[in-house]
């Protein structure tokens, strides 16, 4: 196994935190960007509206005539016995001459409803035949600008997809150089993550330790404080508890919170280009952000060439 001197374990030590936060950092922006592509894949588009399956004639012929007969029949039997009292002389002469004027009044009603009924329908297939009209023209511009949606739509996913590929390539350049700073086999390969590397380098800075190994090293103090349950060392449990275990994990809670304005930063930029159509890379904030990390992969892979190993 490889050795350093101190200052340069310790430097070598953050650089590997540098790299393997930016390797974090890099995967959480793809996730973002494949989230994306499925979120663009289902664009929401205006609904169509459908002709009602109800008849447009018999609906209000019936209503006509059967309005128009109900109405006769109704002021038959209330003028029959108003006209005829000088013929009535008891009550059941009112009621049957208030059956008698319904009933005839009712089939006049009837003749004349059926010619009501008629123009009642006539009526609403016209009434229905302009609402069809109208319904047809704002489906078809519906149809347009659905069309337009998803065009705009698969315009998007295009460039998001181009956007993923160079974010992926970058990623994959960053963890290449990860691996060469473990391939010198200085740490431990059961400690080669973001949550021990992070904890070691916060061992170093407060002067906790200067050393991985030993009775009073980092594998040490680390392993005691996760077996007491002092500090977390799944990822997953860290991102969820960020505010509460900051007392004791300040470094990599810090670290994740300004990765989080990180990735906020580049999806709002990922989501200006493409409300406009146009390429990602042309963002300032993105391309700062790729040209920041292609210059940490260049100097770390030169820092790590320059150092002097011990056996």
């Amino acid at each position: 196994m490889d050795v350093l001197q101190e200052t340069d374990l310790k430097d070598y030590l953050f650089r590997i935190r540098d790299l393997e936060m930016l390797c974090y950092e890099q995967e959480q922006y793809i996730n973002y960007l494949n989230n994306l592509v499925r979120r663009l894949q289902r664009p929401a588009l205006y609904r169509k509206t459908t002709y009602g399956k109800e008849g447009t004639f018999s609906r209000p012929f019936s209503i006509g005539m059967t309005t128009t007969a109900l109405l006769c029949a109704i002021g038959g039997a209330i003028c029959c016995p108003l006209f005829n009292q000088d013929q009535i002389s008891w009550f059941f002469d009112v009621i049957a001459g208030a059956i008698i004027g319904a009933l005839t009044l009712g089939l006049i009603g009837l003749v004349i409803g059926i010619a009501v009924g008629i123009i009642c329908g006539l009526i609403g297939v016209l009434i229905e035949r302009k609402h069809k009209r109208a319904i047809n023209i704002e489906n078809q511009k519906i149809d347009i600008q659905n069309s337009q949606i998803l065009a705009n739509a698969e315009r998007q996913i295009d460039l998001v997809s181009i956007e993923i590929s160079k974010a992926i390539s970058l990623h994959n350049e960053t963890k290449k150089v990860l691996d060469e700073y473990y391939d010198k086999n200085i740490i431990y390969k059961k400690y080669h993550d973001l949550v021990p590397i992070t904890m070691f380098c916060e061992y170093f800075v407060s002067g906790r330790c200067n050393t991985l190994t030993g009775h009073e090293g980092a594998y040490n103090i680390y392993e005691n404080e996760v077996r007491q349950n002092i500090i977390i060392a799944k990822l997953d449990n860290i991102i969820s508890q960020l505010e509460s275990i900051k007392q004791n994990q300040y470094m990599i809670a810090d670290m994740i919170q300004e990765s989080n304005k990180e990735i906020h930063l580049l999806s709002k930029g990922v989501e200006q280009q493409i409300n406009v159509l146009q390429n990602i890379e042309e963002n300032t904030s993105i391309n700062n952000y790729y040209g920041k990390i292609n210059a940490i992969n260049t100097s770390y892979l030169s820092w790590l060439a320059h150092r002097h190993y011990q056996m």
